[in-house]
């Protein structure tokens, strides 16, 4: 009985191991154009990336499903309205070109993926990811140039104003270059 042991866990060993019925397979670290959560993209055709985490060896995308929307609400299969592919079968997972409807300046769009491994195990959805375009084409660049003419040359003015909102804003965007 004791020779049977080490076969006994062996044989549990590869089966816990090769077992398709466990679904262990994930999408993440989900990227756009590289970054996580990029704002002010100047990329109308931006790139997705993400990462497959797997506990069986070997593991490769077969296919993947990915859903871009102007709201996280709209992430599913019915209603994804930016771009939604449906099952496409390839094992590309870095920089997946938006083929989608043409996106908005300033805009904040929502994405979610998931892949189906060369056995034919789908993920579950990634978490949802986001990414804001910045302004895309020229005609949305509308501003004038700020300057003091009474300075000298070289003088270098620091402008401010102070001012009072209405309103609260809708929605405020961290700074690039913090002072």
């Amino acid at each position: 009985m004791k020779s049977l042991a080490p076969l006994l866990m062996i044989t549990c060993l590869l089966y816990s191991t090769c077992s398709t019925d466990r679904n262990d397979l994930e999408v993440a670290n989900l990227r756009c154009d590289f970054m996580d959560h990029p704002l002010g993209l100047e990329n109308s055709r931006p790139g997705f990336s993400w990462e497959i985490h797997a506990d069986r060896r070997q593991t490769m995308q077969g296919a993947y499903q990915l859903m871009v929307a102007s709201s996280p609400e709209l992430l599913d299969e019915e209603s994804a309205d930016m771009w939604s592919p449906g099952l496409v079968e390839s094992g590309q997972s870095v920089q997946v070109t938006y083929q989608g409807r043409p996106l908005a300046s300033a805009s904040r769009y929502y994405w979610k993926v998931r892949i189906r491994d060369q056995h034919g195990v789908y993920s579950p959805w990634s978490e949802v990811s986001y990414f804001e375009t910045g302004l895309l084409s020229a005609g949305d660049w509308v501003a004038e140039w700020i300057h003091a003419p009474a300075m000298g040359k070289g003088a270098c003015p620091w402008f401010r104003k102070s001012f009072e909102m209405g309103s609260l804003p809708g929605r405020a965007t961290e700074a690039l270059f913090p002072t």
